[in-house]
This record gives C-alpha cells, sequence and structure tokens, in this order.
C-alpha cells in the first residue's frame, strides 16, 4: 500500500506570547493525536507582520493563520487555497475562524472580583483590537446586572508617554476600593506601574487581573499578577481540525468556535477580601484557604462568632451563595483546572480536590457542568464535535 504524500501547512501564527504558543501546542497535539501527516511551516515573526515570501512560493495545502491585517487577508486570498483564521480582527469572515469566548472571560473577571467583595469595577482596554471592545462590553454589562458602578479606560491612539500619564490620572480618581481588569496582561501589568507610582496598595486600594496566564509575565510582575488562563491549547487544536476537514474537500464555509476559558489563576493581585462584614471575611478566608481538605460548614463556625442560620445569612447576602455552595465552588473549580492540565486518574482528581467520595464528586460534577467528570474531560481533549 502506498503511503499517501505529506500536506504542506504554513502556520502564520507568531511564537513571542503565551496565547499564540498555546494554539501552536494544540496545532501539534490534534497532529500526534489524530497521526496526520503533516509538513509544517512556521518561521519566527511578529504580530501582524505581512505574510513571509516562502508563502506564495511554495505550493502548500492549507494555512492556520492570525489574520490581522488587510494585507495578510489579501494575500491568503490570492492563495486560493483552505485557510482557517485564529483572529479576532475578522478581516475575512467567509472562512472557518477559532478565537477565544471574550464574554465568557469577562464574565469570570467579574465574577472573581465579586466573590472579593467588590462594588467598584474598572476596565482599561485598547479599542484597536475586537477582542478588547467584546471584553469592555461584556465587563461593563456583568458589572452592572451585578449591581456594580464600572469605569472605562482607553489607551489606543495615545502615544506610551501620554498613555502613561493619562492611566496614572484615570487611576487616580477612580473610588476606592476598585477591581479593575486590564484586556491583557501587558496592559494588567501597566496597571499596576501605574499603581505603584501613585503609591497605591495593590491589591487593598486596587485589585488587578489580566487574561492569558503568561506565566513568566504575571510572575515578574510586582505584585504577581492574577490572570485568565484562555484555553489556546483547545483553540489550535480545533484550527488544526478545521483545516484538515477542508483539505479533505469538507466545505466548512463561516465554521467558528469560541472557545471558552480555563479559569482565574490567582496571585496576589487580587489576594484580597473587600467585605465590610468581618466575620463574613474571615469565613470566606478560612474557606479558601482550607476548600481542598475536605471541611465542612461545622468546620468553619468554629472560627466565626456565629450561628449557621446567622452566617448563612449574611453570607448569602453579600456573597450570592452559601458558605456550603462556595466549598463546592472551590472544589469544582480545582478539579476542572486538574482535569485539564494533569493526566492524573479522576478518582485522584477528587481526592485533592477536597471529595471525600468518588461518588459524592461524580455525582456534583454533572449536577453543576451537566455531564460527567469523564465526558468532560473527553471533550476537552478529542476533536471538536459539530
Amino acid at each position: 500500500m502506498q503511503t499517501p504524500p505529506r500536506l504542506r501547512v504554513a502556520l502564520l501564527i507568531e511564537s513571542s506570547n503565551a496565547y499564540a504558543r498555546g494554539v501552536l501546542m494544540g496545532i501539534q497535539q490534534y497532529v500526534r493525536q489524530q497521526h496526520r501527516r503533516w509538513s509544517i511551516h512556521l518561521t519566527e515573526q511578529g504580530r501582524g507582520d505581512a505574510p513571509p515570501e516562502w508563502l506564495s512560493k511554495t505550493n502548500f495545502h492549507g494555512v492556520i493563520a492570525r489574520v490581522e491585517t488587510p494585507l495578510i487577508a489579501e494575500r491568503l486570498q490570492a492563495l486560493k487555497i483552505p485557510v482557517v483564521d485564529v483572529s479576532a480582527a475578522r478581516l475575512w469572515p467567509q472562512i472557518p475562524w477559532v478565537e477565544t469566548d471574550d464574554v465568557a472571560i469577562a464574565e469570570m473577571a467579574v465574577a472573581h472580583l465579586l466573590e472579593r467583595g467588590f462594588q467598584n469595577f474598572a476596565y482599561c482596554g485598547d479599542s484597536s483590537f475586537n477582542w478588547s471592545n467584546w471584553r469592555k462590553q461584556a465587563f461593563l454589562e456583568a458589572v452592572l446586572a451585578a449591581g456594580g458602578r464600572c469605569e472605562m479606560f482607553d489607551h489606543q491612539g495615545l502615544a506610551p508617554e501620554v498613555a502613561e500619564k493619562s492611566l496614572i490620572e484615570w487611576l487616580r480618581m477612580l473610588p476606592k476600593p476598585v477591581g479593575v481588569m486590564g484586556c491583557y496582561d501587558s496592559t494588567a501589568r501597566q496597571v499596576l506601574d501605574a499603581c505603584r507610582d501613585l503609591g497605591l496598595s495593590v491589591p487593598d486600594d486596587v485589585a488587578v487581573i489580566g487574561v492569558d496566564n503568561d506565566e513568566l509575565l504575571c510572575e515578574l510582575a510586582d505584585p504577581p499578577l492574577t490572570s485568565i488562563a484562555p484555553n489556546a491549547v483547545r483553540a489550535g487544536a480545533v484550527a488544526a481540525q478545521f483545516l484538515d476537514e477542508q483539505m479533505q474537500g469538507v466545505n466548512l464555509k463561516e465554521d467558528c468556535l469560541r472557545v471558552p476559558p480555563l479559569g482565574v489563576i490567582t496571585r496576589q493581585s487580587t489576594d484580597v477580601l473587600a467585605l465590610d462584614d468581618r466575620d463574613v471575611a474571615l469565613a470566606l478566608r478560612f474557606i479558601r484557604e482550607h476548600a481542598f481538605e475536605g471541611i465542612h460548614v461545622n468546620d468553619v463556625l468554629k472560627i466565626v462568632p456565629l450561628s449557621r442560620r446567622v452566617l448563612e445569612q449574611r453570607f448569602e447576602r453579600r456573597l450570592g451563595r452559601t458558605p456550603h455552595a462556595e466549598i463546592l465552588r472551590l472544589k469544582l473549580e480545582r478539579a476542572r483546572q486538574l482535569m485539564v492540565e494533569t493526566d492524573l486518574s479522576l478518582s485522584t482528581i477528587a481526592h485533592r480536590s477536597g471529595f471525600a467520595h468518588d461518588e459524592y464528586f461524580s455525582v456534583a460534577f454533572k449536577r453543576a457542568m451537566g455531564v460527567a467528570p469523564s465526558v468532560w474531560r473527553r471533550e476537552q481533549t478529542e476533536p471538536y464535535r459539530r
């Protein structure tokens, strides 16, 4: 039996940031897991750079690209081969498209800040990017739905020195304490720098959360930056599947998928409780520090001078859920993270997440997520199903 020829695939994706590297990893995982014979061409390039000369001089079978400028779209269209877009710019809407779920990201940021008791919120973005605008709108809507107040800052088009001064003045005028979302990690780091220049305490005066969970950027920040981890690997795997199907003759046209984020990676920049109820704040801190140790509400009651009924009423009034629901939420969040990031067995994950019994973990997970843990985990790694 004759071995089929290798398919030549070009990747026009930069490797200079964590999200793009995650997309590249997802493509590689799909190729390996599906045993595809692809000859992949990738060169170092910056975000939005013009397509390299070799692209038009080689007979490629398909391309996965960040179509971020009209020039990139024009040159790829001229190739007349299957293309999948992994950019939010949406400059070529007639082709398959894979992007992060920016609404889910913004809602997750608001939920994280609400959990810490904030009532004042702010968003720092760059309106030259669609993804920043989508996150800004979803952030505003989530804040207003929760009864909070929200301020906005946009540094699009500003010279660096002007943007820096404007950001400092904006932060100075914000009501404190305030929870701030940076549209991505680099912007969130700029917020941290401005807070330091102003002498504002992070996270007590200003809590800051970014997006992309670029571990190098986040850990080098002062203080270390909390960030939302997108599922870039999943986005890359789905993009590879979309291209694979097109190269096999499937007409996907305008198929698109927004990939939900993995979760919040909490670091020092949001490690605060902005609650005016000291007993609730004490209970919440105890829960967060010991949730994975199999604690129950009775354990919480040992460290606060309240009856169970009073604690539940005050806890729910300020956080919108009971102490028991908060314990369960944290345990399930930890379990989901371990299922995506490790190869541990579900039984081990259940115990590391604070569940005493595998059966209870399975029931609680299915009630919260709608599917069994094994099914949910498989959906994170298997090819996209229409």
